[in-house]
């Protein structure tokens, strides 16, 4: 039920291309981005308050690195939760998403595309759609877009289904 309160205020029922209440959109084109940024973090924290994930074992505690590859060790554990080789090829093409997408910055939200202007912006660091997330997340991670462990695996699940199930060829701007 409390996925509902966000699935409620930013995706009308039965679409997942975001709201067509017109008031939704006008309150979304009026707000500066940093207050839609604020506005859209609570509804995230509110909607997911209390949604405790079973045990993954995926941290999404960063580690040393560059602003990209201080997340590694979180990407090495999704990539074994979606029973892919956690090497170098694959670690990397996330890396080179992350790069395009969030230049590492997991709280980032996109307040510029056609998604924010619908109230449902890119968030993350692989800069995932609320539809996107709740159809591909892990319900053994964060059920939040902006963990860094969910977000990663919600935009490699998505882009997986797509390309016969790896992770080769998945690059930033993929709009899934």
């Amino acid at each position: 039920e409390a996925l509902k309160i966000l699935n409620d205020n930013v995706l009308a029922p039965g679409t997942a291309t975001g709201t067509e209440d017109p008031d939704v959109q006008a309150k979304v084109r009026s707000m500066s981005p940093s207050n839609f940024a604020t506005w859209y973090t609570a509804l995230v924290d509110t909607a997911t308050k209390g949604l405790a994930p079973a045990h993954s074992g995926c941290s999404s505690d960063s580690e040393h690195g560059t602003t990209v590859t201080r997340w590694n060790g979180v990407i090495t554990c999704v990539l074994k939760l979606l029973h892919l080789p956690a090497n170098g090829q694959y670690v990397t093409t996330v890396d080179r998403v992350i790069t395009g997408e969030s230049e590492g910055e997991s709280a980032v939200i996109n307040t510029y595309d056609v998604n924010y202007l619908a109230g449902m912006p890119s968030t993350g660091l692989v800069q995932v759609i609320w539809p996107t997330f709740e159809k591909y997340r892990s319900r053994s991670l964060s059920a939040n877009p902006f963990n860094p462990a969910a977000n990663i695996y919600a935009g490699a699940k998505c882009w997986m289904k797509g390309s016969g199930g790896t992770l080769i060829g998945w690059h930033a701007g993929y709009g899934c």
